[in-house]
């Protein structure tokens, strides 16, 4: 089991947002919650916040999507970078690609809640020990 990580989930949805929480909580992780980019920003501007994962949606309401938050974090940040969305068109995932986007999820009915956690343990492997 990968040591104790920090996650960022940025989604509008609060139920997907916890239920990322329920999936990663129970394994020591510590998992912050936000329903708009403008507040992940926030987070991430904070020198005494750190995120070794942040899993962010792409229709995030009003302001920034998805996608327009990850430009905008990757500045801020080197953390791994997971999407995820209902609606994953060519044109989104190839702009989650050109982002550098370790992982990139379809949200719904098929979502594989055991793989996520599979696909988490080998992304964090190689992420240092924060303390």
């Amino acid at each position: 089991m990968t040591m104790k990580k920090n996650i960022l989930v940025v989604d509008d949805d609060e139920h997907l947002r916890e239920l990322v929480g329920m999936i990663f909580s129970p394994y020591g992780h510590s998992v912050t919650k936000v329903a708009t980019a403008e507040k992940a920003i926030g987070l991430l501007s904070d020198p005494s916040k750190h995120f070794d994962l942040i899993l962010s949606d792409f229709n995030l309401g009003a302001g920034m999507d998805g996608l327009e938050f990850i430009e905008a974090a990757k500045v801020l940040t080197s953390a791994v970078f997971w999407f995820w969305s209902a609606t994953l068109d060519d044109e989104a995932v190839t702009r989650a690609k050109s982002l550098k986007v370790r992982r990139i999820i379809r949200k719904g009915a098929h979502l594989n809640i055991a793989q996520m956690a599979r696909d988490f343990e080998e992304d964090m492997a190689s992420v240092p020990v924060t303390t």
